[in-house]
């Protein structure tokens, strides 16, 4: 997996403004380790995303085939459009069926939200300094008839980083970059997960 940062796990911010083995699944929340993003690392990331996507393609962690319990041959994806799009490729690139026509069984992402609070204020002029992201969502499986299949299970992610005031502008846009980055990693996790339930 191509890990670009050491990662982590609160006023609301909205999304819309812009995937280890083991025996079997932990039952607790699933928590990445925090990281402080810097300047150059965000560029690294930054670069990386624009070359993924000027290639036509989104910046995504593909594994191969995966096998779903028994009985599970084909899955619908339901949740926030840009999450179940990410979870969708991820799938099909596992080799798993996505459909919304009686589908075996149903991912359903029940909550997905974003939070941002300050770390940190400057000793001289009192402004805020660091900021941290989080990124949470909450999945579970259903049959196609209702029936828990897998029982919730929560993501959490955080993401540091150092705020600008005189360069608001870049600075909103790097805050969204960063959730976008979170919410692919999300998706790299939840497929991770399916693939070990599937064991």
């Amino acid at each position: 997996m191509v890990n670009l940062m050491q990662n982590a796990d609160k006023a609301a911010f909205p999304l819309s403004s812009f995937p280890l083995p083991s025996p079997s699944p932990p039952s607790s929340p699933i928590t990445s380790k925090r990281g402080k993003v810097t300047h150059g690392g965000l560029i690294a990331i930054l670069v990386l995303i624009a070359a993924t996507l000027s290639a036509g393609c989104g910046f995504h962690l593909r594994g191969g085939a995966i096998t779903l319990p028994d009985g599970i041959s084909s899955l619908q994806v339901r949740g926030p459009m840009h999450l179940a799009d990410e979870l969708t490729i991820l799938l099909e690139g596992g080799d798993i069926t996505i459909t919304s026509d009686r589908p075996d069984a149903i991912l359903v992402i029940e909550r997905e939200h974003t939070d941002r609070r300050v770390l940190s204020v400057d000793s001289n002029t009192g402004k805020e300094r660091e900021h941290e992201l989080s990124y949470t969502v909450v999945f579970r499986v259903v049959s196609a008839d209702g029936k828990e299949l897998l029982p919730p299970k929560t993501i959490n992610l955080l993401r540091d980083y150092v705020f600008d005031e005189k360069a608001l502008h870049g600075t909103n846009w790097e805050q969204g970059v960063l959730f976008q980055e979170m919410r692919r990693t999300a998706a790299n996790r939840i497929f991770q997960y399916l693939a070990i339930w599937g064991q």
